[in-house]
């Protein structure tokens, strides 16, 4: 069933997985595309959060699930190098509750679960990290195939704009998700 789940999350139905990626910079266009929306409020933050598989499954089994979706039947998750995490009930070993509860939350207090790291960005930033992902073609390495093309166009173009409406000092519009 959790196979199920990774899957639709995948395709945009909410779910109770967290999704992890193995790759630093999927990691980086999925925060820099959530922060898109914030990019002209200088209080919001992107942040994305490493640490190690190893780490994830020595935390307790029987509260923390980590999903690994057959890759062969979802070729944006292949792409994106994607994992899951899950609760299973309720957490109550405390290293587990400690990772779950610091990376839920933007705190600001540097206080990071053991063997975790935590790097922000102003949201005023994203435009010019997706840029650079963009040039780098690594969004149409996360989204292959012909859907991709659109994406990657629109995304560029949004871009483009907020870079060169934030180089004149004018207020962006609101970028569509």
């Amino acid at each position: 069933m959790t196979y199920l789940l990774a899957i639709a999350q995948h395709y945009g139905v909410p779910t109770r997985l967290l999704d992890w990626t193995r790759d630093p910079l999927v990691g980086m266009y999925f925060a820099a595309s959530g922060g898109l929306r914030y990019k002209d409020d200088e209080s919001r933050k992107i942040v994305i959060w490493a640490t190690s598989e190893t780490l994830l499954e020595t935390l307790n089994p029987n509260e923390l699930m980590v999903v690994r979706p057959p890759s062969f039947t979802n070729r944006n998750q292949r792409s994106q190098s994607g994992l899951f995490t899950t609760a299973r009930g309720k957490l109550e070993n405390l290293e587990t509750i400690r990772l779950f509860k610091d990376l839920s939350k933007d705190s600001s207090t540097g206080v990071q679960p053991c063997g975790s790291t935590k790097a922000m960005l102003p949201a005023s930033e994203s435009p010019k990290v997706l840029q650079w992902l963009i040039d780098l073609r690594v969004v149409a390495r996360i989204f292959p195939g012909f859907d991709g093309i659109p994406r990657t166009m629109e995304l560029k173009a949004q871009c483009r704009a907020a870079i060169r409406d934030a180089d004149k000092g004018e207020s962006n519009a609101p970028i569509a998700e």
